[in-house]
């Protein structure tokens, strides 16, 4: 599991385990729960429900994105997919007999664009895909001021197909800015998919010089940013003590 996927593997002779099928997800697979034929999957931002009737050809049957932050257990029972997150508990309905299309963004929910000057257009993208079993037709893609979208519409997108989707942005202050893109869709529980772009926001944004600080590591050895001129710094969080 984690960011490689999902491997079905066949262990019938535990002596010669045999790999069946490898389902690539777009987060990172932390927890399943299997019922019957159902398998749900905690995919870091979402959940996933996947038919396994074939172990060896996995279908998609639905998915959910956002799903607040960090998805870090899933069960599964009675039709229902159940997920735990840091602060919420969800339920979802389970049909793994339907087929059809199935929406999502890359991003999947919000965008920061980092410094942009008044004035100036900037080129951003974003990119649809279809992870669902049908194809997708997408009837819309709108845009509130001062982002603008250049894509016609309707079009399909064959099961597994992406399409890249432009985006300009002419900020009209220095001021902090934000607006929403929409994708209307033929994807039957989500209709219309928003994606939240924003720029100028506070805070060091992609592209800007980084803020100079200092850290004590623990054998008291102090790091600075300026200290580390020339050299790549990675800087890693982590919520667990």
């Amino acid at each position: 599991m984690g960011t490689a996927g999902v491997a079905a593997i066949d262990i019938s002779d535990p002596a010669t385990p045999q790999l069946l099928s490898l389902i690539a997800t777009p987060g990172s697979a932390q927890a399943l729960a299997v019922e019957g034929s159902l398998l749900a999957v905690a995919d870091w931002d979402g959940v996933r429900a996947y038919a396994v009737d074939d172990p060896a050809a996995p279908v998609l049957a639905g998915a959910e994105t956002g799903v607040g932050d960090r998805v870090l257990a899933v069960g599964a029972g009675g039709g229902y997919l159940y997920a735990g997150e840091w602060r919420r508990l969800y339920a979802f309905s389970a049909d793994i007999t339907a087929r059809g299309p199935e929406i999502r963004l890359e991003p999947d929910q919000r965008m920061n664009v980092g410094s942009l000057d008044p004035g100036l257009s900037t080129l951003v993208m974003m990119v649809l895909h279809n992870d669902g079993a049908e194809c997708m037709e997408v009837t819309g893609v709108s845009a509130g001021a001062p982002l603008a979208v250049s894509e016609d519409t309707p079009f399909l997108l064959p099961p597994g197909g992406l399409e890249p989707i432009e985006m300009w942005i002419t900020p009209t202050s220095t001021g902090p800015g934000e607006a929403t893109v929409t994708i209307q869709t033929d994807d039957p529980d989500e209709p219309a998919a928003d994606l939240l772009v924003q720029w100028n926001q506070p805070g060091a944004g992609v592209g800007d010089p980084a803020v100079d600080f200092a850290l004590s590591d623990e054998d008291g050895t102090t790091w600075s940013l300026v200290g580390c001129a020339g050299s790549c710094v990675l800087l890693a969080y982590f919520a667990t003590a």
